[in-house]
């Protein structure tokens, strides 16, 4: 059975039994395998939003690791000006 015709369910020439048990069967084997598809998309997008948040997390990590070590090395390093003596004065001997 395919696409029924209202007017032939009126006129009572294809009965609505005959629609209910032949026709509706074919859509809830069709609505249920729609919602299974919908389920799997949509675990699908769950899974990738996760994935993008956990890699949002660990970017974040290492920029604020690499932000900290950089403050480490500044105050841990000798500032450059300090490691230079100054100038020494020539003395003429005797």
């Amino acid at each position: 059975m395919g696409i029924v015709n209202m007017k032939d369910i009126s006129t009572q020439k294809v009965s609505i039994h005959e629609v209910a048990i032949n026709l509706a069967s074919q859509f809830t084997i069709t609505f249920t395998t729609l919602l299974k598809i919908m389920k799997v998309q949509k675990e699908k997008v769950e899974a990738k939003r996760e994935k993008l948040a956990k890699l949002q997390s660990q970017a974040s990590q290492a920029s604020s690791m690499l932000m900290s070590l950089e403050s480490t090395l500044k105050h841990s390093l000798p500032n450059s000006t300090s490691t230079i003596p100054p100038p020494m004065k020539c003395q003429k001997l005797g």
